[in-house]
Order: structure tokens, then C-alpha cells, then sequence
């Protein structure tokens, strides 16, 4: 038998701001990511391994703006580039 819970979550304004904020950084870093990948596909007929693009993480991150220190934040922006790996599956 299997048991589900649900929760609410009511979060203050500064909380909502802060999660819009890493939210869109992570949107930022996919779109980019995606964009790599597909100019890789089209230019060489394969795209970047995700080491290669993990590899890239920092330098993306610095190069939009999207310095986050938070240990959490690291972690969102690689699952993000993780995402982008079936998009090209070959």
C-alpha cells in the first residue's frame, strides 16, 4: 500500500524572489546549454559529451552573470545541463 502526502507551501516575498531569481538562472544556463548543443550537432554532426558541458558550467555561469556561490545552486545548474542531454540523443 502506498501512502502520498501533499504539502503547501506559502513562501514570504524575499523567498519568492530568490526562487524566481534561481529559477530563471537555471532557465538561462538550459537555454544555453541546448543552444551549445545544437550548434555542435549541426557543426559536427554529434553533440558535447555532458562532461564536456559540465566542464563548461563555470565559464557559462560567469560569462551570463549567473555567479551563485550556494553549494544548492551548483547542483541546479548541472541537473540543468543534464536535462539538455536527451535532446540530442543519438
Amino acid at each position: 500500500m502506498f501512502t502520498a502526502y501533499q504539502y503547501r507551501v506559502y513562501p514570504t516575498y524575499s523567498q519568492r524572489q530568490t526562487f524566481e531569481k534561481q529559477l530563471e538562472a537555471c532557465q538561462t544556463l538550459y537555454n544555453q546549454a541546448l543552444a551549445m548543443r545544437k550548434e555542435a550537432y549541426e557543426q559536427k554532426g554529434e553533440p558535447p559529451t555532458y562532461n564536456k558541458q559540465a566542464g563548461m558550467l563555470t565559464q557559462l555561469r560567469l560569462c551570463s552573470g549567473l555567479l551563485c556561490t550556494s553549494i544548492l545552486s551548483k547542483i541546479r545548474f548541472a541537473v540543468s545541463i543534464k536535462a539538455t542531454k536527451p535532446s540530442f540523443a543519438v
